[in-house]
């Protein structure tokens, strides 16, 4: 699932650089809602401070819908969260989804932060199948084939929800968990939010 961040429709800001902008020149004034604590969207969070030197109040919720409730009811002023989240108020007008990362097609006008020049990429939510470790190589042989056709029988599902549908061998996805275990490892130590 892509990662985005929104904003109610009627909010100042039509763009991330014109809301970057804004939280530079008001430190501490703009309030991000998150599922929570520890949550993929608040390690995202921490990374887009990182990134951009802005210093948002983290609103930590305990679910996802009362989230996108607080940014309609004006309780929080954006939110970092999934595409397909928020894919359904943006289509009704009443959000304004400012970043996307990584780019959809389907969606030329909302920028990536890598169009915008920023060299990171917020880490998307990404779903995957596992097994016992020592799994026997012929239950491999049957299970590997049978979820890559799975994966790509739903594809226009998942991307019609606003999602990638994108399968992986085992080892890219190994590798693909692998690499961003590091990076919000550090990302959670650098906040606190682990012991090194």
């Amino acid at each position: 699932m892509p990662t985005v961040v929104g904003v109610k429709a009627d909010a100042p800001w039509k763009t991330f650089g014109e809301l970057v902008e804004h939280a530079k020149r008001n430190p501490g004034k703009l309030r991000v809602g998150s599922i929570g604590v520890g949550s993929s969207p608040h390690i995202q969070i921490e990374m887009l401070q990182s990134m951009t030197g802005i210093k948002p109040v983290h609103v930590p919720f305990e679910g996802g819908e009362s989230v996108v409730t607080a940014v309609l009811g004006g309780h929080v002023e954006l939110t970092v969260d999934g595409f397909s989240k928020l894919k359904p108020h943006m289509e009704a007008g009443t959000m304004r989804v400012l970043v996307i990362d990584p780019k959809r097609s389907e969606n030329p006008h909302i920028a990536s932060l890598s169009e915008l020049g920023y060299r990171e990429s917020l880490p998307s939510t990404w779903f995957a199948m596992c097994a016992p470790a020592g799994i026997p190589e012929e239950v491999k042989r049957a299970l590997v084939p049978a979820m890559e056709k799975a994966v790509k029988l739903t594809k226009p599902r998942i991307e019609q929800l606003g999602g990638i549908c994108d399968y992986k061998t085992p080892a890219e996805q190994r590798k693909l968990r692998d690499d961003e275990y590091r990076k919000v490892y550090n990302i959670a130590v650098g906040t606190g939010l682990r012991k090194p």
